[in-house]
């Protein structure tokens, strides 16, 4: 048992995430979930060790709910289950390194190219792996130029593209459909495609006129952060991968007498029970409309700062508005996440006009208070 002081640090802390929960707009999570029917399994120590399709003689796993999970998010992704294979991650970042490895050994001498506006776990995942990468410019709106891409590729070499769906600084989606024209008009025989979707593929599945997300537009593996668009009390992602590529990373594990195709092995197995969960909980319905409050959220941010003259923008499908960046006192006591000259706000499922008008208000004053008209009229550049 825990002694009086050590309970009152943990009130404290308590008090500390009730108070800031529903107020952290520079940062994707959602938190209008509530899994309180899952939590009488936190008594259990659930691991789920190697692959879900597998047997393992650890029985207390979650695999049967991770395989119903995986299936439901392989199909959002027009993906047949016979042909895509996935796993509940903890987190992008692994789903990210999972997908880079699958490369890595089907194409060792490939060259992976990345654009500047790359999550950064990209970066450190192609060190790890020992992977050489060539980085490729942005446009003002954070998506790949494609004569960039076209004027680096080295034609003798595989190209292995990591291409962003969502970036995490300005929303931007890397179009693969024009990406893959860049390979076939420069005779890259072979290639393959990760998309970083932790943001946006837990948008553009759900809207009328996405850019091309799907295995059917041409990825050969992905992740989606659960965290981001669906809401978990701890970090999750789902990788997906097409079946043919991954004799080369199986690993078979006598200890638990089971097939291991998973970057970490032993895994968290209460996530994927959040991911069964949310397959279940929620109708495709609830999902498309949950998003579309969030875009429509995300629209009104700009729309009011346009209107005070703020050159505020979005882009297509994104729930992720940029503007000029405010004094690092609002920044600090909004949580708000600043890049360049910039800063992003992010409209969550928690979010409501009346919370995104009080920031809006403070966003003005600050701007008054610490520039001058021409520093937050058009014309930042971003």
């Amino acid at each position: 048992m825990l002694n009086y002081a050590d309970k009152n640090r943990l009130e404290i802390f308590k008090a500390l995430c009730e108070t800031n929960k529903y107020f952290n707009v520079g940062y994707p999570e959602d938190f209008d979930f509530d899994y309180s029917e899952l939590k009488d399994f936190l008594d259990y120590s659930l691991n789920n060790c190697g692959d879900h399709e597998a047997y393992c003689n650890y029985i207390l796993n979650t695999f049967q709910f991770e395989k119903e999970a995986v299936d439901w998010f392989i199909r959002l992704f027009k993906g047949d289950p016979k042909d895509i294979y996935g796993y509940v991650t903890h987190g992008g970042s692994e789903g990210n390194m999972w997908g880079l490895w699958i490369a890595r050994e089907k194409y060792p001498d490939g060259l992976v190219y990345m654009s500047k506006d790359s999550h950064y776990s990209a970066a450190k995942n192609i060190r790890m792996l020992g992977m050489t990468s060539v980085i490729v410019d942005i446009d003002d709106r954070g998506v790949m130029v494609y004569d960039d891409l076209a004027a680096k590729l080295d034609t003798s070499k595989p190209a292995i593209i990591f291409a962003t769906i969502g970036s995490t600084a300005r929303g931007a989606v890397d179009n693969v459909t024009d990406i893959l024209n860049v390979l076939k008009t420069s005779g890259v025989k072979d290639h393959y495609i990760h998309g970083d979707q932790a943001l946006s593929g837990a948008i553009l599945p759900f809207v009328e006129d996405p850019q091309p997300y799907s295995f059917e537009d041409g990825f050969d593996s992905l992740t989606v952060c659960i965290t981001k668009g669906f809401g978990s009390p701890m970090p999750a992602a789902i990788a997906l991968a097409k079946r043919e590529n991954l004799e080369n990373i199986a690993c078979e594990v006598d200890y638990i007498k089971s097939n291991d195709l998973t970057v970490a092995g032993s895994r968290n197995g209460f996530t994927p029970l959040v991911a069964w969960y949310i397959t279940k909980a929620m109708s495709m319905e609830a999902m498309k409309e949950r998003v579309q409050y969030k875009l429509d959220l995300a629209q009104y941010v700009v729309d009011e700062l346009k209107k005070n003259g703020v050159d505020a923008w979005r882009s297509k499908n994104s729930i992720t508005v940029v503007a000029p960046r405010p004094s690092e006192a609002f920044i600090h006591k909004h949580k708000l996440a600043p890049f360049d000259n910039s800063i992003h706000i992010i409209t969550t499922a928690h979010n409501s006009i009346a919370s995104l008008d009080r920031l809006v208000y403070e966003l003005l004053l600050d701007y008054d208070i610490t520039s001058n008209s021409q520093h937050r009229l058009s014309g930042s550049g971003q």
